[in-house]
């Protein structure tokens, strides 16, 4: 089976060695993201609500480079610097995905910034 690198326009540069997301077939596994603007800065510092939003924002535009979009979502993880704040990253979710909301579980761990709060994985089928 075919392997893509997906990389949407603008995107900022990797802080490591990874691909921003990859297609396999009509799968596309998208890596941990975070909330970072187009030129590598920390977007939202302090706030969890502006980094899943964030976050959520560059993930619809990779599933967009990929021809998806939210709603072909199947799985998102959600790894979050701390449990206390699962109810900002929770509300901005359920804007992004009012009704047939993806499969999620979220989980606390050291990211790799301090100033991250949220980083986001998600797995999506596409129709093509």
């Amino acid at each position: 089976m075919k392997r893509e690198v997906i990389v949407p326009p603008g995107w900022a540069m990797p802080l490591n060695m990874y691909s921003p997301a990859i297609k396999v077939g009509n799968a596309l596994h998208i890596a941990g993201i975070v909330a970072r603007d187009s030129e590598g800065a920390i977007v939202g510092i302090g706030d969890c609500g502006a980094q899943t939003r964030c976050a959520l924002d560059i993930i619809a535009r990779i599933l967009a480079a990929a021809g998806g979009s939210l709603a072909d979502i199947a799985i998102a993880q959600v790894i979050l610097k701390s449990m206390a704040d699962w109810p900002q990253m929770n509300a901005v979710f359920a804007e992004y995905f009012p009704h047939d909301p993806p499969a999620r579980y979220s989980f606390e761990a050291n990211l790799a910034r301090p100033e991250f709060l949220v980083e986001i994985v998600a797995t999506a089928y596409l129709a093509h």
